[in-house]
């Protein structure tokens, strides 16, 4: 039996209340009939039963409502929650393919900043700057990189194409300058954040014009490091220390197979290409120019790659490319896609086919129906898709510019057909 007690201190007795069980084990709840709780609180009795359903009210907002909010931040979680299920973040996958599969029509908005940013690049002139200008900006450039690697107490180098002698005396060199301030650690592969100079040896009868062109050097210049002649070796060994390059051991430019380059007879000069975009880079350190000016030799190309490419290396070509601020197009559909696309026309880019060195239409890269769609796009965008041969490349990282395609003529016979069509 349960004894209840009212407001007034009267008590009332319950009939008595069995549960399911005939013997309720300790501290079990008992299941009373909701028809004696309604009988004794219609008497004035307090039965508990009204506290009970306001904690069970709040329990259950408090589980509508997670902690650390209200309902309406709730709401605003659950919007985003959905609205980034909608939407999911581009995985590595997604990143790469539209790296590489040329450009894409974006949304409006980005579409008309990039469309501004066309406009704005296009009109930007980089100014003509005079040889000794050239050489002069250049050496403040390098005397910077070379001061920074300095306080950092090693001078990294690479070093192409060394006779034995100068292997020999940059060895000993380095042996002596082991355990001074600044040492020097010579590396056999070219990294653009790490390496201070690199080492070359010099045409004799071009001063400041390398006697060879190799991976290194080249991709030492794109990144404005400084290229350095065998004579830096024998300075500092003179000193038996390190010592910074005076202006006359620096390389100027880089040789060039190209007969017309190499007897000036094209419209692109091949002389000071190297200082060339070190000194961009350092009109960029003066604010002569702004820093967002692109001055990469090919920043505004989109290159396709056709054919085996042994020889030069595939690899080692797409290094190149990249580094001199092209976009590479992944296959033939992207390119297609690119030059079909309606807004083709009013942009500045170039489009080239690279094409190797072999001379079988087999292993050119390409098929006589994307030749013929190639054709057709010339037509109507004259002088915006060019053809060429891995040369070219070389010979505008050598002029620090483009140059044109005019020399560069393919082997296969369908490269071939395709390069006269363009020129």
């Amino acid at each position: 039996a349960f004894v209840l007690a009212n407001d007034n201190g009267k008590e009332k007795e319950a009939d008595k209340v069995r549960s399911r069980r005939t013997t309720p084990k300790r501290n079990e709840d008992i299941e009373i009939p909701l028809s004696v709780l309604q009988a004794l609180e219609a008497d004035g009795f307090e039965t508990g039963r009204a506290e009970a359903n306001k904690r069970k009210n709040s329990e259950g907002s408090k589980k509508d409502t997670p902690a650390g909010g209200s309902a309406n931040t709730v709401r605003s979680r659950r919007l985003a929650n959905r609205k980034e299920a909608n939407n999911p973040k581009k995985g590595p996958a997604q990143k790469r393919r539209r790296q590489t599969d040329g450009p894409q029509d974006p949304a409006p908005s980005k579409r008309a900043k990039r469309s501004s940013s066309r406009e704005a690049a296009k009109k930007i002139v980089l100014p003509e700057i005079e040889s000794t200008a050239k050489h002069s900006l250049a050496d403040e450039f390098y005397s910077q990189h070379f001061q920074r690697a300095s306080d950092g107490s090693t001078i990294h180098l690479v070093a192409s194409g060394l006779s034995d002698h100068d292997k020999a005396a940059l060895a000993q060199l380095v042996r002596k300058t082991k355990k001074q301030n600044v040492s020097i650690k010579v590396s056999e592969t070219f990294n653009a954040k790490k390496t201070t100079m690199a080492i070359i040896p010099t045409d004799p009868r071009s001063p400041g014009v390398s006697r060879l062109r190799t991976m290194k050097v080249m991709r030492a210049s794109l990144a404005g490091i400084p290229i350095v002649s065998p004579e830096w070796i024998s300075h500092c060994t003179g000193t038996d220390k390190v010592q910074p390059p005076s202006s006359d051991m620096y390389i100027r430019t880089l040789c060039s197979k190209t007969d017309t380059l190499a007897d000036g007879n094209s419209s692109v000069s091949s002389t000071d290409g190297v200082a060339l975009l070190a000194a961009r880079l350092q009109q960029k350190v003066d604010g002569a120019i702004p820093k967002t000016t692109p001055t990469l030799p090919l920043h505004n190309f989109y290159i396709q790659l056709c054919g085996v490419f042994k020889s030069p290396r595939k690899s080692d070509v797409q290094v190149l490319l990249r580094e001199s601020g092209a976009n590479l197009s992944s296959s033939s559909a992207a390119t297609l896609k690119l030059i079909q696309s309606p807004s083709f026309s009013s942009r500045t880019c170039t489009v080239v086919l690279l094409f190797d060195d072999l001379k079988s239409d087999a292993t050119c890269g390409i098929t006589a129906a994307f030749a013929r769609e190639v054709k057709t796009a010339v037509q109507s965008h004259p002088g915006r898709i060019t053809v060429a041969n891995p040369h070219w490349l070389f010979d505008t990282i050598s002029c620090g510019v483009p140059v044109p395609c005019d020399h560069y003529e393919p082997q296969s016979a369908r490269a071939k057909e395709l390069w006269v069509k363009c020129r």
